[in-house]
């Protein structure tokens, strides 16, 4: 395997990642190792992201949430408070949720994976499990944590309620050699808690990714990275089981993390899994980064950022619309992309605008 590997990244192209400024339209903002997830939010009425952190290419290291004001790009990490003794924060994907009675304050649900990886999943905080935070005064503070061994590889979140959200497992078992490599993961699920209800929602999936719902379309997105399929589903309102699965676009690379802008639902990508392996392993290898764009007005989708990895964004997860441009985070490297799109048409894409199946 170490030669397969020595062999693949002789015949990639390599370089760094570490620019601030490379062009007058695209530069970066400095944050924590792995900012895999971000997330949209209004503090004081200005608005921010709060960013997933955790350093993923060595081992038992502790994560962090790091807030970007959207008006000066300014960064700077998040204090937490009220933890249990011994939590290694290990955070994943994420989702902010406001209820009616919440006006300055929003939780903040977090994948948190266990520090043993995946020999603990269903053992508290200690497993893979769900971690429920409070926003209030500048902290995020710890309200309880929600495990169960249906946890087996958790990614995503999407939270439709209080305490009521929806998880995607990327694999049921750890893919080994070739499979790690390629992505052949065939038999992972989308499970659903509700009300102390832990059930399998969605299952038969080619590395479940990224989970999302869609109001206007009535519709739940589940991004299969193994496969480069974007599916749809629609949810059961007793049960909560996803049903109905349609094949809505392929041919997307590896999808990762959804993120909502009025009509249309962007979609980033981590295009090439072999190359995205290989950039897991070692910052020298370059991962291309694709992100797709669905109007739910036309029922389309397009590319509408590409690149080759290297001096820019590899490995890209999450891509946010705000004010014209497009912020994209990635896996493994500790800075956050802006791409300035006021200086061109946001209706061009790169190569085919494709059909929605119906």
């Amino acid at each position: 395997m170490k030669i397969l590997w020595l062999f693949l990244v002789l015949c990639t192209a390599c370089s760094t990642a570490r620019l601030i400024n490379h062009t007058a339209s695209k530069y970066h903002i400095n944050v924590g190792p792995g900012p895999e997830d971000i997330q949209y939010v209004s503090i004081d009425d200005r608005p921010h992201l709060l960013v997933s952190c955790l350093e993923r290419r060595e081992k038992y290291q502790q994560g962090d949430f790091w807030l970007i004001n959207l008006t000066t790009d300014e960064a700077k990490r998040v204090e937490r408070c009220n933890e249990p003794m011994g939590l290694i924060f290990r955070p994943h994907g994420i989702y902010i949720y406001q209820s009616k009675t919440q006006k300055k304050s929003f939780d903040v649900y977090v994948v948190h994976h266990g520090f043993h990886g995946d020999n603990t999943r269903g053992k508290g905080i200690y497993g893979h499990a769900i971690l429920k935070y409070e926003w209030r005064d500048g902290l995020l503070h710890y309200q309880r944590s929600f495990n169960h061994p249906f946890l087996i590889n958790p990614n995503d979140i999407f939270v439709v309620g209080d305490d009521c959200f929806y998880v995607t497992n990327g694999y049921l078992e750890p893919p080994q050699g070739f499979g790690q490599l390629f992505g052949f993961c065939e038999r992972s699920t989308v499970v659903h808690y509700n009300k102390g209800k832990w059930v399998v929602a969605a299952k038969d999936l080619e590395y479940a990714n990224g989970v999302h719902y869609v109001s206007q379309q009535k519709k739940f997105l589940v991004s299969a990275s193994a496969s480069g399929k974007l599916w749809s589903y629609k949810r059961h309102p007793q049960t909560g089981i996803l049903q109905d699965k349609q094949l809505l676009a392929e041919n997307l690379g590896g999808g990762d993390n959804f993120t909502q802008n009025s009509d249309t639902t962007l979609l980033a990508s981590h295009v090439d899994t072999t190359k995205f392996f290989l950039h897991s392993l070692s910052p020298r290898v370059s991962s291309p980064t694709m992100v797709w764009r669905i109007d739910w007005k036309t029922h389309t989708i397009d590319c509408i950022y590409r690149n080759n990895g290297g001096e820019s964004i590899n490995g890209g997860s999450t891509a946010v619309l705000y004010n014209k441009k497009l912020y994209i985070c990635q896996v493994f490297e500790p800075f956050i992309e802006v791409v300035d799109l006021r200086h061109r048409d946001f209706s061009t894409s790169y190569g085919e605008v494709k059909q929605l199946a119906h």
